[in-house]
């Protein structure tokens, strides 16, 4: 179960590793402030890798609820089902989780970006 064990504290380790090869790459491509095409691009693909890490789910039960969960690395939409009772219009409650969706918009739009300044040319 990846969505319970992935901590606040492995997101900022993998964060600051993320952000110190972005500042390596600009010392290295001699690069002084990065396009708007770049950060915009960047931002673009982090949003559509949050919306495609949705097609990961987990799910179980707690002996009351039967829990599923989506998206990688945080789950940032949770869903509950009441086992004791059956429901008949489906789920009983549907939970968005905004920090884990902000946390998982940085960690893609991070990598995204380190993607974009490695296949960028070098500007001397």
């Amino acid at each position: 179960m990846i969505h319970r064990n992935f901590t606040f504290t492995e997101f900022f380790y993998i964060s600051v590793f993320l952000l110190f090869l972005i500042f390596l790459f600009r010392i290295i491509k001699n690069q002084r402030q990065w396009s708007s095409r770049t950060l915009l691009i960047s931002l673009i693909g982090g949003i559509i890798l949050t919306i495609l890490s949705l097609l990961y789910s987990e799910g179980g039960n707690s002996g009351m609820f039967e829990v599923k969960s989506y998206g990688f690395p945080r789950q940032f939409i949770e869903q509950m089902r009441s086992i004791e009772k059956p429901n008949l219009t489906g789920w009983d409650r549907t939970v968005f989780l905004k920090f884990n969706f902000i946390q998982n918009l940085i960690l893609y739009f991070l990598l995204v970006l380190n993607v974009t300044n490695l296949l960028t040319r070098r500007k001397i």
